[in-house]
């Protein structure tokens, strides 16, 4: 489901964008707190793709795309396409953050 609401396009009716947007944020709770099974990079990836086509480009959009790469940092689940994808879609990290220097230690050890 998560990948199916990345995939809606951001032109659809308000209802459908809503309907994706809480999805994606619904899949992310519920394999955070699952006993068996985590979120993975194709899980950050497909929730930050969701977050980036259906929120306006705003500070809070930013922060939320901020706070689930940091996560995904922290659970050592960054991958290629996480990367470009914040890399391409939100390049606003401070060249010298910590969130910067871990981003771009996993592109470049290719550390998942």
């Amino acid at each position: 489901p998560i990948r199916l609401a990345s995939l809606v396009d951001s032109t659809s009716n308000p209802q459908t964008c809503d309907y994706a947007l809480e999805t994606a944020v619904t899949c992310y709770d519920l394999l955070n707190h699952s006993q068996r099974l985590a979120p993975n990079s194709a899980t950050y990836l497909y929730a930050i793709q969701t977050m980036l086509q259906h929120l306006p480009d705003s500070r809070i959009r930013r922060n939320i795309v901020r706070g689930w790469y940091a996560t995904a940092c922290n659970d050592g689940v960054v991958d290629d396409a996480l990367v470009e994808l914040v890399d391409d879609d939100m390049p606003v990290l401070p060249k010298h953050s910590a969130l910067h220097r871990t981003k771009r230690y996993h592109k470049r050890e290719n550390v998942y």
